[in-house]
């Protein structure tokens, strides 16, 4: 196996076996598939053997192993790319589950499985905060997914857990209504066409 290790400053390093020195990935700006920071907050290797790296502030790439490079995932898709990534877990259904300043990110295997765009919302997930427990969930890889499939997280003496598989999502948006509106008018003159 390899050993990937994140840095605030430096890029990462991944050492290929035991005992082998470490290559440092950085930040190298006319590479295509260079490393688009060299602040990564955390990186991550699912089951499938998918590597994910999360950059300080500035979204989440996955390593391409066949050219040592990374390219960015869900370029188009705010939830991610505008996102601090404090923790990244996968549950037992392949979907990654991701601590964001508002919320939770979950990305459906569908997505992972794709290896392209992300094409639809349906296949990424924001959990905001509404309530105390995802405000407080900002912890730095400190999540895991436990043998019975809860996810758990802790941060500043709380423990938070759940069970992804029994979070639903209300993809129904509420309808908004304008109620009243008022518009900035001179002595009441009306606006003149």
């Amino acid at each position: 196996g390899c050993v990937w290790a994140a840095t605030s400053s430096n890029g990462i390093f991944k050492q290929w076996e035991h005992g082998a020195s470490f290559r440092n990935f950085t930040f190298q700006q006319n590479e295509k598939q260079s490393l688009t920071s060299n602040s990564i907050s955390t990186v991550f290797c699912d089951q499938s053997g998918q590597v994910w790296v999360a950059y300080n502030g500035t979204g989440l790439a996955r390593y391409l192993p066949a050219t040592e490079g990374f390219e960015p995932f869900g370029t188009d898709m705010p939830e991610i790319q505008d996102q601090q990534i404090y923790f990244i877990v996968e549950d037992y259904q392949s979907n990654l589950w991701m601590g964001v300043e508002n919320g939770i990110i979950c990305i459906g295997r569908n997505a992972i499985a794709a290896g392209g765009p992300i094409v639809g919302t349906k296949d990424v997930k924001l959990l905001r905060d509404a309530s105390d427990m995802l405000r407080q969930l900002k912890p730095r890889n400190s999540a895991c997914i436990a043998r019975n499939g809860e996810l758990f997280a802790g941060r500043n003496n709380l423990l938070a857990h759940f069970s992804p598989d029994r979070i639903k999502i209300n993809q129904r948006q509420a309808p908004v209504y304008i109620t009243n509106m008022t518009l900035p008018y001179r002595n009441n003159e009306e606006i003149e066409s």
